[in-house]
């Protein structure tokens, strides 16, 4: 068993980081269309959401912006866990919010 196994896994991992920022920053993609092509943004962004869906990602999208690009939009649903709701002193609720179940941790 590792010492550090969340370095290890970090470790890991580099090499197919680095490989995919090569391939992303390749693309010429800054949002300037008077000196980059669009074609090079829209590259870029195909590329990420064919990476997103490649990780499991749901509902994947390009939407258009207004000033011309595209962003990227993508769903991971997280585990499952019963829904909480987190209120605030000024009683803003967001029943939303969510933490894996068990115990509660306490406040010093």
């Amino acid at each position: 068993m590792s010492s550090n196994p969340v370095a290890e896994t970090v470790a890991s991992l580099m090499p197919r980081a680095r490989a995919e920022l090569t391939e992303l920053v390749a693309f010429k993609s800054v949002a300037d269309f008077d000196q980059f092509p669009r074609s090079e943004s829209e590259a870029a962004a195909n590329w990420i959401a064919g990476a997103l869906r490649a990780e499991g990602f749901q509902d994947v999208a390009l939407l258009d912006t207004p000033d011309g690009t595209q962003s990227v939009y993508g769903y991971l649903p997280g585990p499952r866990a019963p829904a909480r709701s987190c209120c605030t002193p000024t009683t803003t609720c967001s029943p939303r919010w969510t933490r894996p179940a068990g115990p509660r941790p306490r406040s010093s």
